[in-house]
């Protein structure tokens, strides 16, 4: 179900529908395995859609699930390095 929920945000993502997005990745960030590469795809694309919405609380919470559950370093550097910038700009966390 987890690549089922990513791929149906995804392509909601891609109609604009954004509120049909992040509740479909929100589905797939639910999933018990923590590194599934679907769920932390999920986080991820949900982040950036918060950002976009200027919901920064939401965005640095999906940031730091993935600096906390990501296998891959690139992620979880690229992630800290989103948490930072936007700690640096002043958002509400």
């Amino acid at each position: 179900m987890v690549e089922l929920n990513y791929r149906v945000g995804f392509c909601r993502e891609k109609l604009g529908e954004e509120k049909g997005a992040l509740a479909a990745y929100a589905r797939a960030a639910e999933h018990r395995e923590k590194a599934n590469a679907y769920r932390l795809s999920a986080l991820a694309r949900s982040a950036a859609l918060y950002e976009s919405r200027k919901d920064y609380p939401k965005a640095l919470a999906a940031y730091k699930d993935l600096i906390k559950n990501a296998t891959d370093p690139e992620i979880v550097v690229a992630a800290r390095e989103r948490v930072n910038e936007l700690q640096a700009a002043g958002t509400k966390q």
